[in-house]
């Protein structure tokens, strides 16, 4: 159930609209790298991954989602995975 603040503003609404929505996905869709990678607490590129989300849910592997990658905020982007 999501739970607006009174005096939000109509665009804190709209990013906590999609979040619900990005954590209700989140529960019915299984992926590995989102289990680590996947940044809940970012209010960054909701739209995109509301669509990756959708997609995988939809059983899309994530060869087939253009924004796959973009989404997973935790992601090494230097391509070195290891501390």
């Amino acid at each position: 159930m999501l739970i607006v603040p009174e005096n939000a503003t109509k665009e804190e609404i709209k990013i906590l609209e999609k979040k619900d929505i990005i954590q209700n996905l989140l529960m019915k869709v299984y992926d590995p790298l989102f289990t680590q990678f996947f940044d809940e607490d970012s209010n960054e590129l909701l739209d995109e991954k509301i669509d990756v989300l959708n997609q995988l849910f939809n059983g899309k592997t994530p060869d087939e989602i253009e924004h796959y990658y973009d989404v997973l905020e935790l992601y090494p982007k230097d391509g070195n995975m290891w501390d």
